[in-house]
């Protein structure tokens, strides 16, 4: 009795109105920051909206250049096209009236030729032979080449356009061929041959390409500052999602110190007498070994009083700091300790239990005592959600981190097939003394959690697991650090 009196005060009904207050503001803070995320996020609209935008200019800018550089092209090509033709009458015209019965030397056809030369639009004009060379050409230099459209192979009575690289002019040529309208000398089915200079479509296409070019730029300019936008809005979601999980485990830490803190009284004034009154219990059911009703009474309460013990045992494990001790651990021993563990269980219970560990990892930095049971308590849940010929899974691996982590992290993740959780007990699974078993204390996932977050990982859920129907997963994330 002394030592009891000597604890000190018991909490009163203030303290418990404080812890009261304290539990309504953190979830007045839960709430706050809930919406504070929500609002980030509607940042995201805006910013989709403006690159959606960015994205349907660009289409209309490079469809919008093409269609008039095509435009610009036709109209050219149909305006050379008139001009070439009116040459090319002008030109029979002349050859037609210096004709002297019917027929026309080279030396004075080759006269109307280089007067239309001498026009700027006019690149070269020349007659063909029968072969598609040039037997005139008003560059001298190309006499005796052939024309790169043949003789033949085509409509003599229509224009033929063609753009070779024209070296005096130095851009495109559009070039028409059509019958000498008199024998040269002796000689028929000749061709007369004029070349347009394309200078001012070209000039035209490039300031149409330029403009083009200044507009994607500009859009493009617009584009990379919005996706810059975007990713500081994503980088601002991240660094406060950080904080709140921070904050978060910091008012989860300090409700566990005040937890550590009564329940270390509570240890102290409850220990004690209970292991006072499992003794005279255990006393009692062997003195009452002719009386089984009675004997049945002394055992109920040794049983019961044994569970307050685990409880409370639990409670201390969860509230006072856990040293974290790590060091090399071989990952695939780890998990066959466990699943060594639960091997006879597995067997009574008639449960398929598979192990699947990757390879090359040796030597990972972790506490093994503490790893050692948190998949133990993970594998022993899913072995009692199974039935007979169910399935429980053990498997580990590395894999590069996602938006919450960074680096390389060990997942070890525990699947069984059972009925999984119900979807209003998912967010509570954690929580201290939330159980969905009669016989469960509510403490084993929570000593979990505060063991792998002393690792500076992570545990999350998965009911049902990615590709399947029901059944339940557990994953541990801890950084990935080599011994």
């Amino acid at each position: 009795m002394k030592r009891m009196a000597s604890m000190g005060p018991r909490p009163g009904l203030a303290e418990v109105r404080d812890e009261s207050s304290a539990a309504d503001a953190a979830d007045a803070a839960d709430a706050a920051d809930a919406m504070g995320a929500a609002g980030s996020r509607r940042l995201y609209l805006p910013a989709v909206l403006i690159l959606a935008v960015v994205l349907i200019l660009l289409v209309l800018i490079t469809r919008s250049t093409f269609r008039n550089l095509d435009r610009d092209r036709v109209q050219a090509l149909s305006f050379l096209h008139q001009q070439g033709r009116e040459i090319l009458a002008v030109l029979d015209a002349s050859m037609a009236a210096m004709a002297e019965g019917g027929a026309l030397s080279l030396k004075r056809a080759a006269a109307p030729l280089i007067g239309a030369a001498g026009a700027d639009a006019v690149a070269f004009a020349g007659i063909l032979d029968e072969g598609g060379r040039f037997l005139f050409h008003t560059d001298p230099a190309r006499v005796g080449d052939t024309w790169r459209r043949g003789a033949g192979g085509f409509d003599l009575d229509a224009a033929h356009p063609g753009f070779p690289d024209d070296a005096e002019s130095g851009g495109a040529v559009y070039e028409m061929a059509r019958p000498l309208p008199v024998p040269l000398e002796g000689r028929s089915g000749l061709l007369l041959v004029l070349g347009l200079r394309m200078v001012n479509f070209e000039a035209a296409r490039h300031a149409d390409f330029h403009h083009a070019i200044l507009m994607a730029a500009i859009v493009g300019v617009l584009g990379a500052g919005n996706l810059f936008f975007i990713f500081v809005i994503l980088r601002y979601h991240i660094i406060r999602g950080r904080l709140a999980r921070s904050e978060a485990a910091r008012r989860r830490g300090e409700r566990l110190a005040a937890v550590g803190a009564l329940a270390a009284g509570v240890a102290h004034e409850v220990r004690n007498p209970l292991s006072s009154i499992r003794g005279f219990a255990g006393v009692l059911r062997h003195r009452l070994a002719d009386r089984p009703e009675e004997r049945e009474y002394a055992a109920i309460m040794v049983r019961e009083i044994d569970r307050i013990n685990r409880v409370v045992t639990s409670l201390l494990d969860l509230a006072r700091p856990r040293p974290f001790r790590p060091a090399p651990v071989s990952v695939g021993d780890l998990v066959d300790h466990v699943l060594g563990l639960l091997a006879a269980d597995a067997r009574e219970k008639g449960v398929r239990v598979e192990r699947r560990v990757a390879e090359g990892l040796d030597r990972v930095m972790l506490d093994s005592d503490g790893m050692t049971h948190v998949l133990l308590n993970l594998a022993l849940n899913a072995l009692q959600s199974v039935g007979k010929g169910g399935w429980v899974e053990m498997a580990a691996g590395a894999t590069e981190g996602g938006l919450q982590e960074t680096g390389p992290v060990l997942a070890i993740r525990v699947t069984d097939d059972g009925p999984g959780i119900p979807a209003g007990d998912r967010e509570r699974i954690f929580d201290p003394f939330f159980t969905g078993r009669a016989s469960g204390t509510g403490l084993g996932l929570a000593i979990c959690q505060s063991i792998v977050e002393a690792h500076g990982g992570r545990i999350r859920l998965e009911s049902p697991p990615r590709g399947r129907l029901t059944g339940c997963a557990f994953e541990a994330r801890v950084p990935l650090r080599w011994g």
